[in-house]
Protein backbone atom coordinates (compact mmCIF):
# COMPACT_ATOMS: atom_id res chain seq x y z
CA UNK A 1 0.00 0.00 0.00
CA UNK A 2 1.10 3.73 -0.69
CA UNK A 3 0.38 6.25 1.68
CA UNK A 4 -0.25 10.09 0.45
CA UNK A 5 0.37 12.81 2.28
CA UNK A 6 -1.82 16.28 0.59
CA UNK A 7 0.15 19.39 1.89
CA UNK A 8 -0.97 22.85 1.43
CA UNK A 9 2.02 25.87 1.97
CA UNK A 10 1.73 29.17 2.46
CA UNK A 11 4.52 31.61 0.89
CA UNK A 12 4.58 32.94 4.75
CA UNK A 13 5.49 29.84 6.85
CA UNK A 14 7.13 28.16 3.81
CA UNK A 15 9.60 30.45 1.64
CA UNK A 16 13.40 29.44 3.09
CA UNK A 17 12.43 25.70 3.55
CA UNK A 18 13.78 22.92 1.74
CA UNK A 19 12.40 23.17 -2.52
CA UNK A 20 9.16 20.70 -3.05
CA UNK A 21 11.47 17.95 -4.31
CA UNK A 22 13.38 17.55 -1.34
CA UNK A 23 10.09 16.98 0.29
CA UNK A 24 9.00 14.79 -2.01
CA UNK A 25 11.88 12.70 -1.97
CA UNK A 26 12.16 12.63 1.82
CA UNK A 27 8.72 11.33 2.06
CA UNK A 28 9.24 9.28 -0.57
CA UNK A 29 12.21 7.26 1.10
CA UNK A 30 10.02 5.74 3.85
CA UNK A 31 6.99 4.90 1.27
CA UNK A 32 4.71 8.30 1.41
CA UNK A 33 3.94 10.42 -2.03
CA UNK A 34 3.55 13.94 -1.86
CA UNK A 35 1.27 16.48 -3.41
CA UNK A 36 2.63 19.81 -2.55
CA UNK A 37 0.07 23.17 -3.13
CA UNK A 38 0.79 26.30 -2.02
CA UNK A 39 -1.76 29.31 -1.68
CA UNK A 40 -1.38 31.03 -5.00
CA UNK A 41 -2.47 28.22 -6.43
CA UNK A 42 -5.63 28.51 -4.67
CA UNK A 43 -6.51 31.30 -7.24
CA UNK A 44 -7.62 28.45 -9.71
CA UNK A 45 -9.31 25.77 -8.06
CA UNK A 46 -10.27 23.72 -10.77
CA UNK A 47 -6.96 23.12 -11.91
CA UNK A 48 -6.06 22.19 -7.87
CA UNK A 49 -8.71 20.06 -7.40
CA UNK A 50 -7.82 18.18 -10.94
CA UNK A 51 -4.39 17.95 -9.24
CA UNK A 52 -5.48 15.81 -6.18
CA UNK A 53 -7.75 14.27 -8.58
CA UNK A 54 -4.62 13.34 -10.45
CA UNK A 55 -2.91 12.55 -7.67
CA UNK A 56 -4.91 9.99 -6.18
CA UNK A 57 -6.11 8.24 -9.34
CA UNK A 58 -9.28 9.91 -9.97
CA UNK A 59 -9.53 11.70 -13.12
CA UNK A 60 -12.84 13.35 -12.88
CA UNK A 61 -13.23 14.96 -9.24
CA UNK A 62 -16.52 16.95 -10.59
CA UNK A 63 -18.05 12.98 -11.29
CA UNK A 64 -17.10 11.50 -7.67
CA UNK A 65 -18.24 15.29 -6.01
CA UNK A 66 -21.59 14.87 -7.49
CA UNK A 67 -20.78 18.08 -8.92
Amino acid sequence: MTWIIIEFYGKYWHKDEYSDEAWQEAWGRIGYQVLIIWDHELKDIDSVLNRIGEFVGQNSWQMALGL
